[in-house]
């Protein structure tokens, strides 16, 4: 069919019967100011008839009892597309107001149209769970570390780890990360991924720790329509399905189900497997990348991981050296954190040589993670443009106390408003949950009792993973 068709086609309609139509049915709020901020056209507006609405002035009226016009205003004001959410109490709404602009370059109308947080939020849960992979996703490849610089370290153990570990990512072979909560074994997996041959394909992680036995089955291998309460129609593939020909990532795999250990031991050695509810045999080519800070061989012993699945994985494995055993990368760690976190706030904060001297001497039994955590903890309260030395309780317990940061031996140092204390406690405890669901949406927006949207919204007002400035 070629462009005359089209026209002919288009011809057969009324197209202002089509508009009509379209405006009807329209699920939103929408309205349309004039040049002067009038409302010329009002439907399913909140509190008022249409009728009422029209003719009310935007400018008179900024903000109503049942509607907040900020986004209107300043698309009137910038010239400019607007997206905001806006909404009084709990009724919350994501609105667009789009300015029109007219031949001499002044706003002829503003349109304006907004979905309840409500409705944005049935929409997300129609999806299938590939959207939070795909976010996940996008997360994961705009974080992959894609040379021996970004690792951070110079200490000749962790270099000689990463080379060990460039010749074994060129191989199919499947690879073992052993190592304590918060050495980086993500990071190692993110790597190995990125040099590999296999690092145009998707990359999928999984923490096998953070779904309940009853999910994690579904979301490996898939499941057909109608097999159980809630699935959806048309089934769902699973990530051995979805990433063929590309990398899986299985974080903790000590909690791996003895049930499910089968047919993941089945998949590494045949390719093969069966969606939950189904009886077809379907075929990947898959690599899998897993880490545990677990003894396996101690779990084989007690019955609870299988010992053919234990040396299937543990083809190729790598340690994963503490922090305390690794010192030297203290000093280069704190100054790649700290220059991260002055390009995200926008600050020049500088350490001293005394916190320093003071975290070298510390265990660090959380690893790079704890350290990530507690420079950003005295980063926040830090006062006069440096990180001074925290009290002595950092050798007994560096994360548990944040007031900590902002004291010294003679007592709170610095003062926050207390809106300000608040948007940082959140954006710390959304970075804490994130990050124990290895950054699923879905699972998330669950444990803070809170949808999805919302949880989106939250993140990209602090500018937390995927919406974290600089990322693209």
């Amino acid at each position: 069919m070629d462009r005359n068709d089209n026209y002919k086609i288009s011809e057969m309609y009324d197209v202002n019967e089509m508009r009509r139509t379209i405006v009807e049915y329209f699920p939103g709020k929408l309205n349309i100011y004039d040049s002067e901020g009038t409302v010329i056209f009002a439907q399913n507006m909140d509190g008022l008839a249409p009728e009422d609405w029209v003719g009310m002035n935007l400018w008179e009226n900024a903000e109503t009892k049942y509607y907040n016009a900020y986004p209107s205003l300043k698309a009137f004001t910038t010239k400019k597309q607007t997206i905001d959410f806006v909404g009084p109490g709990e009724y919350r709404y994501v609105t667009c107001s789009v300015p029109v602009i007219g031949e001499t370059g002044d706003v002829e109308n503003v349109i304006t149209y907004s979905f309840s947080d409500e409705y944005i939020n049935d929409i997300v849960k129609a999806l299938d769970t590939e959207l939070d992979r795909a976010t996940q996703s996008l997360r994961i490849i705009s974080e992959l570390h894609t040379s021996q610089n970004e690792i951070i370290t110079k200490n000749k153990d962790m270099l000689s780890l990463i080379r060990r570990v460039q010749q074994a990512a060129g191989t199919p072979a499947t690879i073992l990360l052993f190592g304590e909560t918060g050495t980086g074994k993500d990071i190692f997996a993110h790597y190995i991924y990125s040099v590999s041959n296999r690092n145009n394909a998707s990359f999928f992680p999984l923490n096998c720790a953070a779904l309940p036995d009853s999910i994690i089955e579904s979301e490996l291998f898939g499941y057909e329509k109608g097999t159980f309460t809630g699935a959806l129609a048309k089934g769902k593939k699973g990530i051995f399905e979805l990433s063929n020909e590309g990398t899986i990532f299985l974080d903790e795999i000590g909690e791996l189900p003895l049930s499910i250990q089968a047919k993941l031991l089945r998949v590494l050695e045949t390719g093969e497997f069966t969606r939950v509810g189904g009886h077809k045999v379907l075929k990947t080519d898959i690599r899998v990348i897993s880490a545990t800070n677990r003894d396996l061989e101690e779990l084989v012993r007690q019955g609870k991981f299988r010992e053919d699945l234990f040396y299937r994985l543990n083809i190729i494995s790598f340690d994963i050296p503490p922090l305390r055993e690794r010192a030297d990368d203290i000093p280069l760690l704190a100054e790649y954190f700290l220059k991260e976190l002055n390009r995200r706030y926008g600050s020049d904060k500088k350490m001293t040589q005394e916190l320093l001297h003071q975290m070298m001497k510390y265990s660090w039994p959380g690893n790079v993670r704890e350290l990530k955590n507690f420079m950003e903890r005295i980063f926040v309260f830090a006062d006069n443009g440096y990180l001074h030395p925290v009290s002595d309780e950092i050798a007994a317990d560096s994360g548990n106390k944040a007031e900590e940061a902002g004291k010294d031996d003679g007592g709170l140092t610095t003062i926050l408003p207390l809106k300000t204390y608040l948007r940082e406690q959140e954006r710390k405890y959304l970075t804490e949950v994130m990050t124990l669901c290895d950054w699923n949406i879905r699972r998330a927006a669950e444990l803070l009792n809170i949808t999805r949207s919302n949880l989106y919204q939250k993140l990209s007002f602090h500018k937390l993973g995927f919406y974290e400035e600089g990322r693209t």
